[in-house]
């Protein structure tokens, strides 16, 4: 960064004359800011109304009456501007009491002008940064429109905010505006902070690169980003375009399918999980366009005393194996799939077929597995179709109750 702003301009406010004109002493002559010293009758905010202003110094204690609105009022109208407290206390609980008000950092006086200078330094630097960005915006213009969701630039020193466009998604748009000028660690969480690091580094050196899955605390619930690097502000490389994209809504989708492909790992049969998944989908998919669902549950009987017996294979094979004879009679292609339902019990969700139709591919179905079960086993099947109004949960719950009914009345049953 350059030794002079000459286009920061810094406001002084509050305090004794002989104090604001020491601070505006060492502002010009280590800085060459353009320093305006407010009367005591004058207000700040009226002052921010009426000019720029990319830093207000506030020469004042914490507690002087009408502090606290001024800093508010100053933050919500004006959120570009930063603010530092210069009071004459040195502990800790003021600064954390200036920064709850609204103010960016404090600076205890009397102090020794290296001191003043490195608190108010980075603020204006900031301040010509973003004022650099401003009239290279119409170069990066493109960039700033490229997403919707949000364009941040950062120095890659400190990996400070520095500027973000107006269209950044609301669940941390909210936030940048109290977090500027603060390290990116207080944005990020705590475990992805050297990753970030990491990938910003490699950023620099390929000019190029993408960053999966960063997890953002903006105050409320994490959401997952992907941050890909647009453009470099300069040859400098004094700031970096990056380019958030909210994917938590995309993450979580991906999970549900994953999780409705998911298969039992003993029969090789989609999992409990998934039929869940996939019937929830199924019941509003046919909903929607009026067309018929049927749910059939499968259970096999005599499992125990069958499983007991050393030359049979175990339930896990019966089930895989009856499994591939379910899947062979039904249509695949068209929305119908086999699950693993529970322990002795196969799934089937039959899209596009009513009771009369689920009651002959049940039949089909039996006839085929108890012909190769040898009398090993007796098998049963219910049927529960899907009623207007009615909930997945709901017809589960009729399904079960028809295969209980199969399965007292007698082998190869199905009901209704």
């Amino acid at each position: 960064m350059p030794q002079e702003y000459h286009d920061a301009v810094v406001a002084l406010w509050g305090g004794a004359p002989v104090v604001a004109e020491w601070v505006g002493q060492q502002l010009s002559r280590h800085i060459g800011c353009e320093v305006r010293q407010l009367s005591r009758d004058q207000s700040p905010i009226a002052y921010l109304a009426a000019r720029r202003v990319d830093l207000l110094v506030a020469i004042t204690s914490a507690y002087a009456p009408g502090v606290d609105r001024v800093f508010r009022d100053a933050r919500r109208g004006w959120p570009h501007t930063a603010i530092v407290l210069l009071t004459p206390s040195r502990k800790k609980h003021i600064h954390r009491l200036a920064i709850r008000m609204g103010a960016d950092d404090t600076c205890p006086v009397p102090c020794s002008p290296e001191e003043l200078i490195a608190r108010l330094r980075p603020w204006i630097e900031r301040a010509a940064l973003a004022h650099r960005l401003e009239r290279e915006k119409g170069r990066f213009r493109s960039l700033f429109d490229l997403s919707p969701e949000g364009l941040v630039a950062v120095r890659p020193d400190t990996l400070e905010i520095v500027e973000a466009n107006q269209s950044f998604a609301k669940a941390v748009r909210c936030d940048l505006d109290a977090l500027r000028g603060r390290p990116l660690g207080e944005l990020t969480v705590r475990e992805d902070r050297m990753r970030f690091e990491q990938w910003l580094r490699l950023s620099r050196m390929v000019g190029r690169g993408t960053l999966e899955n960063l997890l953002l605390d903006s105050g409320g619930e994490p959401r997952h980003y992907s941050v890909s690097l647009a453009a470099f502000c300069d040859k400098e490389e004094q700031c970096l375009f990056l380019h958030f994209r909210d994917v938590s809504e995309l993450l979580s989708m991906r999970r549900r399918r994953e999780e409705a492909t998911r298969r039992d790992p003993a029969t090789g049969l989609l999992d409990r999980r998934a039929f869940e998944i996939q019937l929830a989908t199924a019941r509003d998919f046919v909903l929607e366009r009026q067309i018929s669902l049927t749910l059939m549950l499968i259970g096999m009987d005599r499992f125990k005393s069958m499983a007991a017996r050393e030359d049979l294979p175990d339930v896990s094979d019966v089930l895989r194996r009856m499994g591939g004879i379910v899947q062979s009679g039904i249509r695949t292609g068209a929305g119908d799939n086999v699950f693993r339902f529970g322990e002795r019990t196969l799934a089937v969700l039959l899209q596009g077929v009513g009771s009369t139709g689920a009651q002959g591919i049940a039949r089909r179905i039996l006839d085929e597995c108890i012909a190769k079960s040898e009398g090993l086993f007796e098998l049963n099947a219910g049927l529960a179709e899907l009623n207007e109004g009615m909930t997945a949960l709901e017809l589960v719950r009729r399904a079960e109750e028809a295969l209980l009914v199969a399965q007292n009345t007698g082998s190869g049953t199905i009901y209704p």
